[in-house]
This record gives C-alpha cells, structure tokens and sequence, in this order.
C-alpha cells in the first residue's frame, strides 16, 4: 500500500482483499473481518462482567471504598 503524506501506513494483516466488478471496470478493495471484532468484543465483555461481578458487591458492602476526586 502506498503512503499517503501525513498518514501512517495501514497495517493489512487480517484484512481480505477482492475483487469488485461494476459494468465494464473492477477494482481491489480491502474488507476487515468483522468476525474479529465480534470476538474481541465478546471476550471484553466476559472479562468486564466477572471484573462487575468481583468487585460491586465489595463496594456495595463498604469492603471496598472508592475515592472520588
């Protein structure tokens, strides 16, 4: 890929490329797999829910304090 002034290069690991025809031209774009981002996601949020679950109950008790500034 080439490097446009003042844009980092885009990192294209993971990335798909095909082919795209319309009428009589056709032209390569890049697809980012969106099945990626669903499992980062749904990982997250495995890690945030016991991470909830861990520490609210502590709080809402006083065994654990929050400093607000």
């Amino acid at each position: 890929m080439g490097v446009a002034l003042g844009h980092p290069p885009v990192e294209t690991a993971g990335y798909k490329m095909i082919d795209v025809c319309r009428g009589s031209s056709s032209r390569s774009i890049l697809l980012w797999p969106r099945n990626f981002d669903i499992e980062t996601n749904t990982q997250q949020i495995r890690t945030l829910t016991v991470v909830r679950d861990t520490l609210l109950p502590k709080v809402m008790s006083g065994e654990v304090r929050v400093e607000i500034k």
